[in-house]
């Protein structure tokens, strides 16, 4: 004969588990995004403009100018060859 096993149930296992989200942490997540869509406007609306002005205007007259006339340079010469 098998002796009588008492089955024990505990409490926590029988509660079901649903996820949820304090105010803190929604307050929190929702200033991320909310920083993180600024960064991202500011970086499109100001930053970017700016530097493809930079680098139209040193494509004219100023740096990448004189790199793009030594590579065509260079290009010239080797077709001649």
């Amino acid at each position: 004969r098998e002796p009588m096993v008492r089955a024990r149930v505990d409490v926590r296992m029988v509660t079901e588990y649903a996820p949820e989200m304090q105010p803190e942490q929604l307050a929190a997540f929702g200033l991320v995004a909310v920083m993180c869509t600024g960064g991202y406007v500011f970086w499109d609306k100001v930053l970017v403009p700016q530097k493809r002005l930079e680098l139209s205007k040193s494509k004219r007259q100023g740096e990448v100018k004189a790199f793009l006339d030594e590579l065509e340079a260079v290009e010239e010469a080797e077709r001649a060859g």
